[in-house]
């Protein structure tokens, strides 16, 4: 039984930033698309390969109002490595949204293996497709902030406004 999305989102905010740019240089910008609706355009820029010495943690918060308060959301996930996250989050949630609007985006068929080769990736008007996500999701607005850690730090992070659709 496949389960209806019930449930809708807009990108309110999104920023990104790196600790040391000759690590990695990333720069990422919301860019309207339609009425309504925006994109992902911008850059990533792995200037050298990137090892499971790097972590990855995505934290999630939710509230009922954009101002706050905001509380943890079980969905968050705990430092993890490089592999695993591509293994997992990349593979699940991102991998084919990046194929139709990106240019050198990770891609593979069965496992990731590290290192991530450096390569610069570009990304115009993306729209994360929720087809992975759960299909049903508390409304509120949404903070998430996914960060890489290791030698240097970076993130990107977004507060997004949840709507249901029932």
């Amino acid at each position: 039984m496949v389960l209806k999305q019930e449930w809708t989102y807009e990108i309110l905010e999104f920023k990104s930033k790196t600790s040391n740019t000759d690590w990695i240089d990333l720069e990422y910008k919301l860019e309207r698309i339609g009425r309504g609706k925006f994109g992902i355009s911008g850059f990533l820029h792995i200037k050298q390969d990137v090892y499971d010495d790097y972590t990855v943690g995505i934290n999630l918060e939710r509230s009922s109002y954009r101002a706050g308060p905001f509380m943890r959301h079980p969905m968050s996930v705990d430092n993890i490595t490089l592999t695993e996250a591509m293994n997992t989050l990349y593979k699940d949630i991102l991998m084919d949204t990046l194929q139709n609007c990106s240019v050198n985006a990770p891609f593979f068929e069965d496992k990731f293996e590290a290192p991530l080769t450096a390569r610069m990736v570009e990304v115009s008007k993306c729209i994360v497709s929720t087809e992975n996500l759960p299909s049903i999701l508390m409304a509120g607005y949404y903070k998430m902030r996914t960060g890489f850690y290791g030698e240097n730090n970076g993130y990107v992070e977004s507060l997004t406004l949840v709507e249901t659709t029932k």
